[in-house]
C-alpha cells in the first residue's frame, strides 16, 4: 500500500505542483499509513506539510483545515505514545502533547465557529483533549471533556460506535 501512497503523491506532484490541495490529501493519506505502521514522527512531518498547503490555498476557517488539524494531532500523539523513555524522548512526548493540544484547540475552534459546539467535529476534539488531560494527571479536566463528547455525540449520534467509545 505504501507503494501506492507513495506513487499517487508523486502523480499528484506532478499533475498539480508540489502545493496544491490534492497533494494534501495524499501527504494526509501516507501520514496516516505511516503512523498505523508506528513511524508516528514521519506521520506528524507529513501531517503539517499537508496543513501547510492546505493554509496556504483555502480561507483561514475553512474545515478542511480542521481535519488537518485533528489529523495532525493524532500523529503527535500517537508520537509521543510511541517514544521510548530516554531523556530526549521524554522531552519529544512532553512536546507532543503540547503541540497536539495545540492543533485540537485550533480544530475545535474552527468547527465550532462553522457548526456550533453540538457537532461531531467539536466531540472529537473534547473526546482526544480528554485523553492528553488524562495522561498528563488532569483527571478532573479530562472526565469534563469527555463528559462534554459523550452528551454531543448522544444527541447527535444516539446509539452509535462513535457514542460508545466516547464512554469508554
Amino acid at each position: 500500500a505504501e507503494t501506492f501512497f507513495r506513487e499517487s503523491l508523486r502523480f499528484l506532484e506532478e499533475l498539480f505542483g508540489p502545493n496544491h490541495i490534492h497533494v494534501a490529501g495524499g501527504l494526509q493519506n501516507l501520514a496516516r499509513l505511516r503512523s498505523e505502521r508506528g513511524e508516528c514522527e514521519e506521520a506528524a512531518t507529513l501531517g503539517e506539510r499537508a496543513l501547510d498547503i492546505l493554509k496556504q490555498n483555502l480561507p483561514a476557517d475553512d474545515l478542511h483545515i480542521a481535519d488537518a488539524l485533528l489529523n495532525l494531532s493524532s500523529h503527535q500523539y500517537t508520537a509521543k505514545n510511541a517514544a521510548n523513555h530516554s531523556v530526549t524522548c521524554i522531552n519529544r512526548c512532553i512536546s507532543g502533547h503540547d503541540a497536539a493540544e495545540a492543533n485540537l484547540k485550533m480544530a475545535l475552534h474552527l468547527w465550532e465557529a462553522k457548526e456550533g459546539r453540538r457537532c461531531f467535529g467539536v466531540s472529537t476534539c473534547l473526546n482526544n483533549l480528554g485523553r492528553i488531560c488524562e495522561e498528563r494527571g488532569e483527571t478532573r479536566q479530562g472526565v469534563l471533556y469527555h463528559q462534554e463528547a459523550v452528551s454531543i455525540r448522544k444527541e447527535i449520534l444516539g446509539i452509535h460506535p462513535e457514542t460508545a467509545f466516547s464512554l469508554g
